[in-house]
């Protein structure tokens, strides 16, 4: 059966600025909750109407991202991490607090006294521009701004410290994801670096947290720039994979994907499992590359359906196309597309983490870019990306998020058994 649908948009005028990082801490009612990190705010962006609205938790904090979240009884319990304003490096620490958000009125209830994490008291003020926070057992990775290692905080103690450095000049490191590897099971941490580095724009490696050691792999054809977070899936065959891709404009690693590849790790070296897919312009309508794709789930006849948002960011033109491709990223098709106006003014939205796929209407929302954009008052219309698809497609569970018509549900999925 041949992928079949379409691709519309829907805009809300003179609305605050937010962008994704990598977490979405609830769902529900038509609506996505996350942290705006630079502006230490929970956001709550409604899909259908793409009105926005925000909640300042903290206004002594810097950069602030998620640690943990759940919802119980209509309130939406939220654990932050975050640096101060007031504090100089030297002196700069991190912090952790909790939250208490009233979500039929999207109120701050309560928080909780801050705890400092000791052990490093040199924390760069923008740490929260590296996004990511990788968990791992009782602890997690992080990285910091312009740093050549990454942050390791344990959550147990409350003490953090750096690891060890990857070579010099080989700033921004930044953690992506775990990986395992194909033949000694050993697991590893993949990480890119996160900029316009010279020299370092195919670095990228994996981190072993046994012996505190970095693996760099200098010799990977990125595109320009680093690579921006992996998107998973699932082939005909039931077997997992993860999409990277080649990333530049500047710190976001999100607006231009140049290149495309499928990385494992095995018997400890960095493989792909395709030839570099050159992203542009075989995969998108628009100008500028993409902002990461986003594997929707196969057809009836086993191929991959995809949606490709091509750059929105100063005067490149946006689209947003549904795509049909072999499971392994070959031989693109494009179903629909629409064109996003820009200007000079126009400004990202970050990469959202999920395709999120409304109860309400069973169609997928893109949040795309703000155009009309107003540095004064912090607003502009954001643009949605509406993907209606005819085909009955098994969704991907590892890329599509399912967001509620009515309720709150946390991201985290309980399962509860119950003896009848």
């Amino acid at each position: 059966m041949t992928l079949s649908g379409t691709v519309t948009e829907t805009t809300a005028s003179n609305q605050p600025r937010f962008w994704f990082a990598d977490k979405i801490v609830a769902a529900g009612e038509n609506c996505v909750y996350t942290i705006q990190i630079t502006e230490n705010k929970l956001m709550k962006l409604n899909l259908k109407t793409a009105e926005v609205s925000e909640l300042t938790l903290n206004t002594n904090a810097y950069r602030t991202v998620a640690l943990e979240s759940q919802v119980k009884n209509g309130y939406l319990y939220l654990r932050t991490l975050y640096t101060k304003t007031a504090e100089s490096e030297g002196s700069r620490y991190l912090y952790l607090q909790r939250h208490k958000i009233d979500l039929t009125d999207f109120t701050l209830s309560s928080s909780s006294t801050e705890k400092q994490i000791t052990g490093i008291s040199t924390i760069d003020k923008s740490m929260g521009w590296t996004y990511r926070l990788i968990p791992y057992g009782n602890t997690l990775f992080l990285g910091h701004y312009d740093k050549n290692n990454l942050i390791r905080l344990d959550l147990n103690q409350l003490k953090a410290e750096f690891t060890s450095s990857l070579a010099s000049g080989h700033n921004f490191a930044t953690p992506k994801c775990w990986m395992s590897d194909r033949t000694t099971g050993k697991l590893y941490l993949f990480y890119t670096v996160h900029y316009w580095v010279p020299g370092d724009y195919s670095l990228c490696g994996f981190y072993d947290p046994i012996n505190d050691s970095f693996t760099e792999c200098t010799s990977y054809d990125g595109g320009c720039g680093a690579m921006a977070a992996p998107k998973f899936y699932l082939d005909s065959d039931d077997k997992f994979h993860f999409i990277f891709y080649g990333a530049s404009c500047g710190y976001t690693a999100d607006s231009y994907c140049s290149k495309w590849s499928l990385l494992y790790i095995d018997n400890g070296a960095l493989q792909n499992e395709i030839t570099t897919i050159s992203a542009y312009p075989d995969y998108t309508s628009g100008t500028g590359g993409q902002i990461p794709p986003f594997p929707l789930g196969l057809t009836p006849d086993n191929t991959l359906a995809l949606v490709t948002i091509s750059k929105m960011n100063g005067e490149h033109t946006g689209a947003c196309d549904l795509l049909e491709t072999t499971d392994m990223l070959g031989s693109p098709t494009k179903i629909s597309h629409i064109t996003f106006s820009s200007d000079s003014t126009t400004k990202h939205i970050g990469r959202p983490p999920y395709a999120f796929l409304l109860e309400d209407d069973w169609k997928f929302r893109f949040p795309i870019s703000f155009t009309s954009y107003d540095d004064a008052t912090n607003r502009g219309t954001l643009h949605i990306g509406v993907v209606d698809v005819s085909t009955d497609i098994e969704i991907n569970p590892y890329s599509v998020l399912i967001v509620p018509e009515t309720g709150v549900t946390p991201t985290t999925l309980t399962l509860t058994v119950t003896k009848v």
